[in-house]
């Protein structure tokens, strides 16, 4: 997903936006992937050079794979026409 934003408010940038570095553009791409999903085989790292993920970060990958699949379906929608 390649996520672009440009803020409106304030029309300045002010000591908010520079205490978080919060640039007045910027883009970004984004790719989430479920650390439980297979791969092909040869492409990644060995079993024993994985990280191993605790249970609630694995769930909170699934969980964050589920909104951007379905965020994606959302914004491939097109709009019927009146």
């Amino acid at each position: 997903m390649h996520l672009y934003y440009a803020l409106q408010l304030p029309e300045k940038t002010g000591e908010v936006q520079k205490a978080f570095n919060i640039a007045p553009e910027a883009s970004f791409a984004l790719s989430i992937r479920n650390p439980a999903a297979s791969s092909p085989a040869g492409v990644g790292l060995p079993e024993t050079e994985k990280a191993q993920y605790r249970t609630n970060c694995r769930k909170s990958f699934a969980i964050a794979a589920l909104r951007a699949r379905t965020f994606a379906c959302s914004m491939s929608t097109t709009p019927s026409s009146s």
